[in-house]
């Protein structure tokens, strides 16, 4: 069996009508085709509602006892019902 070698110049020949065919279908197609129809839909506002979470400027953060310097022991201390009644 024999390979055949195909001559470059068919070969670009061959993909220039390819080329120019594809070219003519993508011209076709835009000719053919039309602008989409678009519905206009009326623009619809939504309604302000109450946020489902308090509000940062409202409640400003709590600061942490964790690197102040205070022990747990004495803020129960300072908090201890016993000494409401004192």
């Amino acid at each position: 069996m024999k390979i055949i070698k195909k001559s470059d110049k068919l070969t670009l020949k061959k993909m220039m009508e390819m080329q120019d065919a594809s070219d003519q279908n993508l011209q076709a197609d835009t000719v053919k085709s039309s602008a989409p129809m678009v519905d206009e839909q009326p623009v619809v506002i939504p309604e302000p509602r109450e946020p489902d979470y308090i509000p940062f400027l409202d409640n400003p953060p709590v600061q942490s006892v964790g690197n102040s310097g205070w022990q747990v022991s004495d803020i129960w201390r300072d908090i201890r019902l016993d000494s409401f009644w004192d």
